[in-house]
């Protein structure tokens, strides 16, 4: 795929690659970890909260109907890039991690073109899912604890404990639903996917 040399994912994917050489091949957790802190991915809740990033990325998102057992692809041509999300009632849950989902078989497109593969084709949909759980948390985490830290600093010591076991509760269900998401849908039906890679 030919890109920009100024696109901010082809210029992260080379610099991830280039720091990241000898101990290849990635770790999906390193790698969602380097993205959401070099992204500056917030905490993600709706689909909107990534646009910062598509924008940099030069990603089109589409959204739309689908064969029922279809969450979501992604296409790269000609310096461009698409994601669909199916905004089927059934897929509503998933829709923010199949955008993850698909972000992360776009970066390893990314990673081919560089002769970095980190997996075939079998395994993607394993590593794109792990990713997908893995931005969501890093994410949802320092965002967690940059408010527990400014709750503590200005509150007394009973307000700070009960500030810490809300900041428990929410980091447990924060965890379920991102496990959920990144996962469920294999449980609820064994034919639903995401996408295979697609690009030229």
């Amino acid at each position: 795929m030919d890109t920009d040399s100024n696109d901010s994912l082809t210029a992260f994917c080379e610099s991830y690659t280039s720091q990241h050489r000898e101990d290849w091949p990635t770790s999906e957790y390193v790698l969602a970890e380097a993205f959401v802190s070099h992204f500056s991915i917030p905490i993600v809740f709706r689909m909107s909260d990534l646009e910062k990033f598509l924008n940099q990325a030069n990603i089109e998102l589409i959204q739309g109907n689908s064969p029922r057992d279809l969450l979501g692809v992604n296409m790269s041509f000609g310096g461009k890039r698409k994601i669909f999300t199916s905004q089927n009632a059934d897929h509503v849950p998933f829709r923010i991690h199949t955008l993850l989902h698909e972000i992360r078989e776009i970066i390893e497109v990314e990673f081919r073109r560089l002769g970095f593969n980190s997996t075939n084709s079998i395994g993607m949909d394993s590593r794109a899912d792990e990713f997908s759980f893995a931005v969501h948390m890093f994410a949802g985490m320092a965002s967690i604890q940059d408010w527990a830290k400014d709750a503590s600093a200005t509150e007394s010591t009973w307000q700070s404990f009960g500030s810490l076991c809300i900041f428990m509760v929410i980091t447990f269900l924060f965890g379920m639903s991102s496990l959920f998401g990144a996962f469920g849908y294999r449980v609820q039906s064994s034919s639903m996917k995401r996408s295979r890679l697609k690009h030229r």
